[in-house]
């Protein structure tokens, strides 16, 4: 499990967040909002609202928010092969852009 300098001696899980966007995020807790240059917090699915900062549009994840375009920025969650992934699941009936 990852460690973060900040939580040393805390072990942190993410287990929600898929492995590919771990690693994107790395060990930070935020990010330049694309729009506006202001350093923001990543969304935290812990103490947020999804449909607060996110909406979907078919198959791709459209930021409402500061911490929304940060986080899609960030995780990629519009990237080519995500959204592929997602019209496969859907497809599959694994998935559904309405969850």
């Amino acid at each position: 499990m990852p460690r973060s300098g900040a939580a040393v001696g805390r072990v942190i899980c993410l287990p929600t967040v898929p492995v590919h966007g771990r690693t994107a995020r790395g060990p930070n807790v935020g990010s330049f909002d694309p729009e506006t240059g202001v350093l923001v917090p990543f969304f935290n699915p812990r103490t947020q609202e999804w449909a607060v900062h996110f909406v979907w549009e078919g198959v791709r994840i459209r930021p409402l928010t500061a911490e929304g375009r940060v986080t899609v920025k960030i995780l990629r969650l519009n990237d080519t092969d995500r959204v592929t992934e997602r019209q496969f699941l859907i497809s599959a009936g694994f998935f559904g852009s309405d969850q």
